[in-house]
């Protein structure tokens, strides 16, 4: 019996030999969204502080021209461009999500960055480099279903989904790499054996860091490092899911399925993961978005003076409650913290009644009003909201004895409440103004909805570099 990582060998390079209209519309116009909004969201952190670091880092390492980095249009190695593409796709925090059942999420958007890289070292064609796009959503998605029936199995035991990177990376270049199955096989258990742990997403018991904003970027990294050094040869463990000490023994848990997993690999596919995506209205963590849906509401249509606030009431999922409530106040510390503080995104926004890049500056996370008023919060999980919509219910009491409420039971951009591609593009104008010109831009967006007419990547990804 094939291994897992075998299983995932030969289902990618199955799907990658199917054409693109093999696919259902809806798969491929799926992608292209999925591909606006990520391009929205790093070229939005091309000058933030860990982008920086990261661009500056691969100036210094050099090394083949092979693939471009967003923003100054740094040519480098692949595996350097994914890493700091990378990078800035997860900065905000604003990139798509997909959660299971059980609470087992990820970002599978975090895939693109290396698809991108790779596709435009081999000079992939747009069709297979969309393909790849879909089979590395799918792939994730997958590995994070397999989670078991509660989601132990993965964050709780400190296995952050970073670690996805590290095993979908080799899997979805290993095809564009023309890899055989054996050499993919052994670029996922060269990458996967080094699991990364959750310390570094951990809220709310401690603050969090710039580690959280290169996860999966460094699984992409190291997933393609893998798989250049498979096709040259290099070997590595064929179990790495379910060897003695492989993941599951020692990282996943009992819990996890490689079963229902080897199943879910079996082509042709009727389920497309990529199709429950979620995208983000604001740039905080997936479980506070009705929680900020709900108080943007509020405050907006009731044209509340914080001033005259006596309280605030909040219901969330269990998840949102747990993870996002931030008694500690380390919003103060950085932007990788504030964005899933609660206190700080409520009382921003009761401030400012919007919530955006400039709400995460420096001056704000020291804002001395922001103490004041989460002083005045108070969050209760709700056991009755599943955290699938992410769910938020604000209550608003006022001194003069008035009480706004409102809840949000799927927020908007949840697969079951869609951000319209006209969002999308909103979304892409504004992470992308000030970086190039207004002809740039629909230009850039016209070329995502028709990326199949793509000739060449490079040239595709040029149009990325600030004007």
């Amino acid at each position: 019996m094939r291994s897992i990582s075998e299983h995932l060998a030969h289902t990618a390079i199955a799907f990658m030999a199917r054409d693109l209209r093999d696919h259902p519309e809806t798969v491929v116009l799926e992608a292209k969204r999925c591909l606006l909004d990520s391009l929205a969201v790093a070229v939005g952190a091309c000058s933030a502080p860990v982008s920086n670091i990261i661009c500056t880092w691969a100036r210094e390492m050099g090394g083949r021209q092979e693939a471009t980095v967003i923003g100054d249009g740094l040519m480098v190695p692949a595996a350097h461009a994914a890493l700091a593409n990378g990078t800035m796709l997860r900065y905000w925090d604003y990139n798509d999500n997909y959660m299971t059942k059980t609470g087992a999420g990820l970002h599978a958007s975090e895939i693109i960055p290396a698809v991108l890289a790779v596709a435009e070292a081999v000079r992939a064609n747009a069709d297979s480099t969309l393909k790849a796009i879909i089979l590395g959503y799918e792939l994730a998605a997958r590995l994070c279903d397999a989670a078991g029936k509660t989601s132990h199995s993965i964050g709780p035991r400190g296995i952050h989904h970073g670690t996805l990177g590290l095993l979908v990376a080799p899997a979805i270049v290993g095809p564009l790499m023309n890899l055989t199955p054996q050499q993919i096989t052994n670029a996922i258990g060269t990458s996967g054996a080094l699991v990364m742990l959750g310390i570094i997403d951990p809220m709310p018991h401690d603050c969090n860091t710039m580690a959280k904003d290169v996860a999966f970027p460094l699984g992409n990294y190291l997933g393609i490092t893998a798989a250049s050094w498979a096709k040259a040869g290099f070997t590595g463990p064929t179990r790495v899911f379910e060897g003695e000490k492989g993941l599951v023994a020692s990282a996943f848990g009992d819990d996890y399925d490689l079963e229902a997993l080897r199943r879910s690999l079996v082509l042709p596919w009727k389920r497309y993961a990529i199709l429950e995506t979620a995208r983000k209205l604001f740039p905080v963590c997936g479980p506070l978005l009705g929680v900020a849906e709900a108080m943007h509401k509020l405050v907006n249509e009731n044209n509340i003076d914080p001033n005259m606030v006596a309280g605030i009431n909040i219901r969330a999922s269990a998840m949102c409650a747990h993870h996002d409530d931030d008694p500690h106040g380390f919003y103060a510390i950085n932007k990788e913290t504030a964005d899933h503080s609660l206190p700080f995104v409520v009382s921003v926004l009761l401030l400012e009644k919007r919530l955006g890049r400039e709400q995460f500056s420096s001056q704000w996370l020291k804002d001395p009003r922001i103490p004041r008023i989460a002083a005045k919060i108070r969050v209760r999980a709700d056991p009755s909201m599943h955290f699938k919509g992410d769910p938020g219910y604000v209550e608003i009491r006022m001194t003069n004895k008035e009480v706004f409420a409102t809840g949000v039971a799927a927020r908007k951009g949840h697969y079951t409440n869609p951000m319209s591609d006209e969002d999308i593009k909103a979304k892409f104008r504004t992470m992308s103004d000030g970086f190039m010109t207004e002809d740039t831009l629909e230009k850039c967006i016209d070329l995502v909805y028709r990326f199949e007419e793509v000739a060449d990547i490079s040239e595709f990804m040029r149009h990325f570099v600030r004007s």
